[in-house]
């Protein structure tokens, strides 16, 4: 096994910013967000010399709010930290949540890494849950975040589940840690789960599928992502 102390945790550490500029952020149309959605990207704040993992986070629609919880709108989170979790409610409940993720790394540090991203449906029967199946990159830019397409996430009770999965190419020191865990021991709709204390680890060659399943029981799913570069 290796030692921990080989490795340097690229963290995602939430950017502080001032309630002003948070308003001035809001009042864009790219940065306008409502209801409980904070949008923290505010990328002239980022300090321009470290790796930046964004996340968009977003009611599809807003008929029910619970089922999109968590760290909600655009975050921006700098190395040596989880992201922020996100919440989707397995219970049925109308509505949806729309997902996405860019990077930005002023100093190549991630040069020739691809990190990708694909989803589908889980038993193959597009049922409208998913939104429409995709292969994607995490796209990586020195300083303006460029977003991957965003995953649609239907949360209502309808049958099938949506798969996403996270695969890593161009890098062997490079790691990509997925916490995926269910509220609740006794739910089963977070497919390929851990305990929350616990992560999977994706690195080349070794790909991860994770499942979410909205069928109508009860409790959520919740996920978090960080980046580890072996030294």
């Amino acid at each position: 096994m290796k030692s921990i102390s080989n490795w340097i945790i690229l963290a995602l550490i939430p950017i502080q910013v001032s309630a002003s500029d948070i308003d001035k952020q809001r009042s864009s149309p790219e940065g306008r967000s409502s209801g409980s959605e904070i949008d923290n990207s505010l990328g002239l704040l980022i300090d321009q010399q470290e790796v930046v993992l964004h996340q968009d986070f977003r009611f599809n629609d807003r008929r029910d709010e619970y089922q999109c919880q968590g760290a909600m709108g655009r975050t921006a989170t700098r190395i040596n930290d989880w992201t922020p979790p996100i919440r989707i409610n397995t219970d049925g409940g109308w509505g949806g949540c729309t997902l996405a993720w860019a990077i930005t790394d002023p100093k190549n540090t991630l040069k020739d890494l691809k990190i990708k991203i694909g989803y589908s449906y889980g038993n193959g029967q597009a049922t409208g849950e998913c939104g429409t199946p995709s292969e994607s990159n995490i796209e990586i830019t020195k300083i303006q975040p460029s977003w991957m397409p965003k995953l649609q996430i239907d949360t209502d009770d309808r049958p099938s589940w949506c798969n996403l999965r996270f695969e890593i190419e161009g890098r062997n020191d490079i790691e990509l840690n997925v916490k995926f865990f269910a509220d609740d021991s006794g739910v089963d709709q977070c497919k390929n789960r851990l305990p929350a204390d616990k992560w999977h680890t994706v690195k080349a060659g070794q790909p991860l599928t994770i499942g979410l399943d909205t069928d109508g029981r009860y409790g959520g799913c919740q996920l978090s992502l960080r980046i580890s570069k072996k030294t």
